[in-house]
């Protein structure tokens, strides 16, 4: 599965079926859960660990956003030439 850019594992036998994934920020993690109970945790890709200044945090937030253009872009562009 993917959340906010970043590939997570989880068992192949869940594939297709539903199921819930909370933030547990204490622990920094993603709890996947299947029917309520806990199947797996996954810590949180991308965390800065410590607190950013104010600048250091646009910074990131406008990089993120670039990249994430370049990619809707590159999305659109792969889907044109396959219509054609």
């Amino acid at each position: 599965m993917s959340v906010d850019g970043a590939d997570y594992s989880i068992k192949q036998a869940l594939a297709g079926q539903l199921i819930t994934l909370n933030v547990n920020a204490a622990s920094r993690c993603f709890e996947v859960l299947q029917h309520e109970s806990i199947i797996k945790q996954l810590p949180i890709k991308g965390l800065q660990g410590q607190r950013m200044p104010l600048d250091d945090y646009i910074a990131l937030m406008e990089e993120r956003a670039r990249s994430e253009e370049r990619q809707r872009l590159m999305n659109l562009r792969r889907r044109h030439l396959q219509a054609r």
